[in-house]
């Protein structure tokens, strides 16, 4: 894959996420903001937080399956 091509899969499978879902994945990956910073940002637990997260990759994983191995 072109490195243009692998971002916009990805854009797009990030784009599939929920509003939350969304706004945790970036303020984790991008910005580096640890779980409990993130729970502060939009008033969750950490564990909250987390269980998002989780649900998150699941589902990036499941959107980005036929294209990766």
């Amino acid at each position: 894959f072109v490195a243009s091509e692998a971002r916009d899969m990805v854009r797009s499978a990030v784009e599939t996420l929920n509003e939350r879902q969304r706004l945790a994945v970036l303020l984790n990956k991008f910005e580096g903001m640890s779980y409990a910073d993130i729970g502060d940002t939009m008033d969750l637990t950490p564990q909250a937080v987390k269980s998002l997260l989780s649900r998150a990759r699941e589902k990036l994983k499941a959107e980005l399956k036929p294209y990766v191995g």
